[in-house]
Parts: C-alpha cells; sequence; structure tokens
C-alpha cells in the first residue's frame, strides 16, 4: 500500500512536469530567503545528536568486535559482496569494494576504540551544523560519518533512514547562508530553491505513507498506541562476563552420582548437588495450584533411601525439563 502510494504520487508529479516544463524549472531554479533551510539545519543537528548520543549508549554492543558481530559478521551482514574474502581480505577487495553500496572503516578497524572515534567525530560534526560554523564540511561529515556506522551494522537501522536523506539534501542546499557562525559577517542572500523543493518532494510520500499505514484496525482502535506507551523501553541483552563452567566428573560417573534428593517446603522434591546448590525442584501439586490453603494441608514427604536417591533425581529432572515454562524474559 505504501509502495503504490508513493508511485501514484511520483507518477503525478512526472506528469505535471511533462505538462509544464517551464513553471517547473521556474520554481527548481529560483532563488529563496535562506533563514527557512537554516532553522531546518539547526532541527537536524539537534535531532542528530541526540540520536547519536542514545546510539553511542549501545555501540560497542551493535558496531565493534567484542559486541553481538565479529569482524566477519558486521562484513557478512552488510557488505560481503564487496570482500574476495570476508576473513583475511585481499588485493581483489581494493576493487570489488569501492563498487559497493556499504562504505565504513569500521570494516576493516572495529575495536571498541574506533567506535569511540567515530561518535566523537559525529558530535563534532553535528556541533558545527547547528552552530553554523565550517558548514559545508560538517554537513558532509556529518553524513559520511553517520552513514559508516551505521554500514557496520545495520540490523536496526528504520527510522534513521528519514534523518540520512533529509541530511543529504541538506548537505546539497547552501544551509549556512543565514543563522550560522560562518555568514554573521554577511549580508543575507537569496540561495537557490531545487533543495528545499526535492526535500519536500521527499518528505511527502514518506510522512503519506505512514499516514495510510495508520490507518489499519490495530491504529484504528488504539491497541498500537496502548503497547507503545505500556511497554518497557527496549535494550540489548547483556552479554555474561564469564562463560558458564560445564559439570565434569572426575571419576567419569553418572552426573546424577553427585547429587542427592531432599524433602522441600509445601511438599516440594529438590535436588541439590554434592555442594548443597539446588539443581531442581518439583513441586506438589498444592504449590503449584498456587492455593494457599493447600499448602497449609499438604503432607510431609517422606525420606526416600540412600539406593533410590539417583533414580528420583533423574525423575525429578525430567519432570522439570517436561514441565512447560513459565519465565518471562524482559528485554
Amino acid at each position: 500500500m505504501i509502495t503504490g502510494a508513493s508511485l501514484t504520487l511520483l507518477a503525478l508529479l512526472a506528469t505535471l512536469a511533462l505538462l509544464r516544463r517551464e513553471r517547473v524549472l521556474a520554481v527548481l531554479l529560483g532563488a529563496i530567503d535562506p533563514r527557512p533551510l537554516a532553522r531546518f539545519r539547526v532541527a537536524i543537528g539537534c535531532l542528530l545528536l541526540i540520536n547519536a548520543v542514545s546510539l553511542h549508549a549501545h555501540g560497542e554492543l551493535l558496531f565493534s568486535n567484542e559486541g553481538l558481530l565479529s569482524t566477519v559478521g558486521g562484513r557478512f551482514g552488510s557488505a560481503r559482496a564487496q570482500f574476495d574474502d570476508l576473513v583475511t581480505p585481499g588485493l581483489a577487495t581494493l576493487l570489488k569494494y569501492p563498487a559497493g553500496t556499504s562504505w565504513s572503516l569500521l570494516h576493516f578497524w572495529d575495536p571498541p576504540l574506533a567506535v569511540h572515534l567515530h561518535f566523537a567525530l559525529l558530535y563534532l560534526a553535528c556541533l558545527g551544523l547547528i552552530l553554523g560554523k565550517w558548514t559545508g564540511v560538517a554537513k558532509w561529515t556529518a553524513l559520511v560519518v553517520y552513514l559508516a556506522i551505521w554500514a557496520r551494522d545495520d540490523l536496526s537501522f528504520s527510522g534513521e533512514r528519514v534523518l540520512t536523506v533529509s541530511l543529504l539534501l541538506l548537505c546539497l542546499s547552501d544551509c549556512g547562508a543565514a543563522l550560522s557562525l560562518d555568514a554573521r559577517d554577511r549580508p543575507l542572500r537569496p540561495i537557490p530553491r531545487w533543495p528545499q523543493v526535492l526535500l519536500v518532494l521527499q518528505l511527502i510520500p514518506i510522512y503519506l505513507g505512514n499516514a495510510i499505514a495508520r490507518t489499519d484496525l490495530t491504529w484504528l482502535d488504539g491497541h498500537a498506541v496502548h503497547y507503545a506507551v505500556t511497554t518497557s523501553q527496549p535494550r540489548p541483552l547483556a552479554a555474561p562476563r564469564a562463560p558458564l563452567a560445564p559439570c565434569r566428573s572426575s571419576n567419569r560417573q553418572p552426573l546424577h552420582a553427585h547429587r542427592r534428593v531432599r524433602p522441600g517446603p509445601h511438599g516440594a522434591v529438590v535436588v541439590v548437588d554434592a555442594a548443597g546448590a539446588a539443581v531442581a525442584a518439583h513441586a506438589g501439586r498444592a504449590d503449584r495450584r498456587g492455593d494457599h490453603r493447600g499448602r497449609q494441608r499438604a503432607a510431609p514427604v517422606p525420606r526416600l533411601r540412600a539406593d533410590r536417591a539417583p533414580r528420583a533425581a533423574a525423575s525429578a529432572v525430567a519432570r522439570r525439563r517436561a514441565a512447560p515454562q513459565r519465565l518471562l524474559l524482559c528485554l
């Protein structure tokens, strides 16, 4: 639906351009007041800075070789056609890499230090955009560094596309001609209109498509807003600080040979290892139902003989694995 609406709008604009060529050329090649694009430059700079700060909090996890993807994984995910060998790139990569569409220094050097340097350069470029200092260098630097960061891992690159397209069209304009430190000693002069027209034509299908998508029943009955307001903010899962140590036995006996069974509270059977740590538990009927009165009436579990302990431990572990999981993973 969104694609159809965008294509229909583009077809109408193309037809209008063919029928009114002189008028369209006059609009594109005309001059406008530079202050609207200057305000848009400041707004884009602030949005990009806020996005960079929030993204930098998970920068090592998302974009470094110590995070979710290794160096080879990052190359495979976004630029696998640009490498002759993902593990050890050869000379052929020098010819294939520029011919692709995903360019980033992080494909070749991606420790956490490199990620922090990219974000530091992006911060400086955003400040240059907001203040209008060295605007020509700042806007292109912001675009190149922002795309380089996302080229390392574009798994969550979605709404940032609108920001990237707006920044690209802003780079094609003379957005530093007003409300900037570069133009503080220069008189106000008009600038070309065509970048602003292209920016408007780009944003129209984007927001039109979003408006059409929100005519779905999920949006009309309020569920989408309810989920967005009541659901916790998603965040990456923290990686374990140390690998889990495997359970080993020095005399190669069965796993349950070092475990014993003891009666637990409210009719539960608890399986413990040699160190006394609980390994598995089989709750009684009253405990599973959550009935408080049933817990009070639960009969004590008789003591198990020593020769039946391994068999009971294995049975308890089997019942534990067969029981439905009731854990909720909160992201």
